[in-house]
């Protein structure tokens, strides 16, 4: 299950979370409780070894990946 990187629009807590690929934009909540959080750009989620994921950068352009 990959992993995406996410960041409350109301306090900037930034934070990971584990989930499905067609659940990646579900509605969730910060640690504080706000609502108010976007999944970040520029971070792809990939799987890694036994099952993990992580995240990485795209290549920049005209780089090879």
């Amino acid at each position: 299950m990959p992993v995406y990187l996410f960041r409350c629009t109301t306090c900037s807590e930034t934070f990971e979370r584990w989930r499905p690929e067609r659940r990646r934009d579900d509605p969730l909540t910060c640690a504080r409780g706000h609502e108010t959080v976007a999944r970040l750009p520029g971070l792809e989620p990939r799987e890694g070894e036994g099952g993990q994921g992580s995240l990485r950068r795209p290549p920049e352009a005209g780089q090879p990946t």
